[in-house]
């Protein structure tokens, strides 16, 4: 693959066509501090969603420098150990949302007009570029950056059951019609599903999966197991 793309902050680095392998490794260098693989900054979790803008930003610029196709090839999709200089160390679906996540803050940041936009599209991760991104969100993680920016859809909050529990604060209002009763249940049972989903969604993208005991994964091995055998019975009746 041999295409020019600018993989540093502007003005810093004159590229050649040579610059890919250095692209993947700062690529994926980036993708370690936002899991917290290294310890190279400080604060991680507050600055673990700025660090994926900036993520998000290289990986389009290599997107668009990229013939068709050839983008897709940096996806490693084989279980050998690949080299972490020839291919990313994050799936598809992981950089995807780094990029979409890159292309909504800029998005609000034109429309706000009250923060440097070019610093941001620089490239640059310095303090003084993750100050600015800062000042686009209160989020103070990256699940939160994906939930206000639109790049993943929050889960539903709904309040507690009226139908057959005295878990509110309130008294419960039982419904009559068991049809409305059902679909209440299903409605709330879908809530929950989605939350959980979520949240294991988000375990994965940021890499902390690995963090987990040897004990509680074993655990989790099992329960995950039992809902896969009643998901297929479901799903295949």
């Amino acid at each position: 693959m041999k295409y020019e793309i600018q993989i540093m902050p502007q003005n810093e680095v004159t590229t050649t066509n040579r610059d890919w392998e250095i692209a993947i490794v700062r690529a994926n260098a980036l993708h370690g501090q936002i899991t917290g693989l290294t310890n190279q900054i400080q604060n991680l979790e507050q600055k673990r969603w700025m660090t994926a803008v900036v993520l998000g930003g290289l990986l389009g610029r290599m997107k668009s420098a990229s013939q068709h196709g050839d983008f897709q090839k940096l996806f490693n999709s084989k279980k050998d150990s690949p080299k972490s200089e020839s291919w990313f160390v994050f799936d598809k679906r992981t950089a995807q949302k780094y990029m979409k996540l890159h292309r909504e803050v800029l998005k609000r940041a034109r429309k706000l007009g009250t923060v440097d936009v070019a610093l941001i599209e620089s490239g640059r991760r310095d303090a003084r570029t993750l100050e600015e991104i800062g000042r686009l969100s209160d989020a103070d993680s990256l699940r939160q950056a994906y939930f206000d920016f639109g790049v993943v859809t929050p889960p539903k909050s709904h309040g507690p059951s009226t139908i057959d529990d005295n878990r509110g604060t309130g008294k419960p209002q039982p419904i009559a019609d068991p049809e409305e009763a059902l679909a209440a249940r299903q409605k709330s049972a879908c809530d929950e599903f989605a939350r959980i989903m979520v949240d294991l969604e988000a375990m994965l993208d940021t890499g902390r999966l690995p963090l987990v005991s040897q004990e509680a994964l074993a655990e989790g091995k099992d329960i995950l197991n039992n809902a896969l055998r009643i998901i297929n019975a479901l799903t295949n009746s």
